[in-house]
């Protein structure tokens, strides 16, 4: 089972190739990412492809406004077809004005660090297995007072996302830099942010009432990994789980058994409740014939 590639818009477009330096997209919004933007239509593509990758995956996205209004930000992302909404109510999504972080105006590059660290923190305690970052950083120049400042936190942005393992893109008006400045801000970058995404052949929405996830899409090799980390994200947080599987529409053995993997290593007490089982979801389960106390089948 392979992902569709296209814009946001749902237009079709061509496969391109990984990231082989700065400049050229990334076929998967991975990494340490640059967005140049040319113009709205191009920010809001990125935007959108963004989300929709951490929403793929379970990963909290958070993202930071600076010359947008969160309001106009999540109204966008509705209009380019992001189930904003459902994210919201779970604390997947996340969307805060720059002048709401602590000591936002002037910024100093440790305190940006330390903020990012908060973050990544409190997406792991809330039960994702990861936080995807994407922010304007227009304002973010301005209130660090220099472009050679900037560029030092974006060299320690670079490290510190190695060391915390989150994923950002940090979105440039192309015409307020000069070219020169450009070329050094791509070149503290892994890569640029894709602006047509492939779109994930799953979603994991994390779901708190109750607690669990809410699976759509379909499951297989190529997303495997990613269902049992967010499986094991919620799991640390509450061992009581339920996967609503309404919207899935395959699932293959080899998932189905991580699922079932990942209950029987569970704490005593925990529990996965499968729930709203599709035809072909219930075909694969009876060929593979799995059973675990730990696993609950609610018709």
């Amino acid at each position: 089972m392979a992902g569709t590639q296209r814009g946001m818009n749902g237009v079709g477009s061509a496969g391109g190739g990984g990231v082989s330096g700065p400049g050229r997209p990334s076929d998967e919004p991975r990494g340490h990412l640059c967005c140049l933007y040319r113009d709205e239509a191009h920010r809001r593509r990125v935007t959108a492809t963004f989300v929709e990758g951490a929403l793929g995956s379970g990963e909290r996205v958070m993202y930071v406004s600076g010359t947008h209004r969160p309001a106009a930000v999540l109204s966008a992302l509705h209009e380019d077809g992001v189930e904003v909404d459902p994210a919201l109510r779970s604390g997947q999504l996340v969307v805060r004005p720059l002048d709401d972080l602590p000591s936002a105006r002037p910024l100093r590059i440790d305190e940006l660090e330390q903020q990012v660290r908060e973050a990544v923190a409190l997406a792991r305690a809330d039960g994702f297995p990861g936080l995807r970052l994407a922010t304007e950083m227009t304002r973010v120049l301005d209130a660090l007072g220099s472009f050679e400042q900037l560029l030092a936190w974006e060299r320690l942005a670079g490290e510190l996302r190695r060391e915390v393992a989150v994923t950002a893109v940090c979105q440039y008006e192309e015409g307020l830099l000069e070219e020169a400045e450009a070329v050094l801000v791509e070149a503290e970058h892994t890569g640029a942010a894709p602006e047509l995404g492939v779109v994930p052949l799953a979603r994991l929405l994390a779901v708190d009432r109750p607690f669990g996830l809410r699976v759509s899409g379909e499951l297989d090799l190529s997303n495997r990994e990613e269902l049992v980390r967010a499986l094991e994200a919620r799991a640390a947080v509450n061992p009581e789980m339920q996967l609503d599987l309404k919207g899935l529409s395959f699932i293959d053995v080899g998932s189905l058994r991580a699922i079932y993997e990942v209950a029987s290593r569970l704490p005593e007490g925990g529990r996965i409740t499968l729930v709203d089982l599709t035809d072909p979801v219930r075909r694969v389960m009876d060929l593979a014939g799995l059973c675990h106390e730990r696993v609950e089948i609610v018709s």
